[in-house]
């Protein structure tokens, strides 16, 4: 089963990480995956590109059980350069690597008024300072 689902309807790429069970936590495979969707996208006839995923929590950053060696591949414009928009479809939570997807999208909307965001790493001090500081993004910078 692929951990990456893409459909193409009306001009729109829906790209759908499909790993709820570990909350869409990010491995080598699913990287890999978004890579081959964002290729796949740029170099298609769609205008637009929606990123989504199944379950609960949009993405809960790398899966520190199998953490992907080359992470940037899941990061639009970063992996692939992208001349078109992505738009990331959020819910629940949205942590660590998770930030670095929909920070570079186009546009990020939210399912849920009570999602969190949280660069985890700002607050467990593992890489550094951030300007963020471990603080919850969205509503209040409204």
């Amino acid at each position: 089963m692929s951990l990456v689902k893409v459909d193409s309807s009306e001009g729109i790429t829906t790209i759908t990480m499909a790993r709820a069970e570990k909350r869409n936590a990010l491995t080598q495979e699913l990287c890999d995956g978004l890579y081959e969707a964002y290729r796949a996208f740029e170099t298609g006839d769609d205008q637009v590109a929606v990123l989504q995923a199944e379950g609960p929590a949009f993405c809960v950053g790398a899966d520190l059980k199998d953490p992907p060696a080359a992470m940037w591949k899941a990061v639009p414009d970063v992996s692939y350069k992208l001349t078109k928009p992505v738009v990331a479809a959020t819910q629940g939570w949205v942590i660590g690597g998770g930030i670095c997807l929909v920070m570079t999208c186009d546009l990020m909307v939210s399912a849920r008024t009570d999602a969190g965001h949280r660069l985890a790493h700002a607050t467990q001090s593992c890489h550094g300072a951030s300007p963020l500081g471990g603080r919850d993004l969205g509503q209040a910078r409204l």
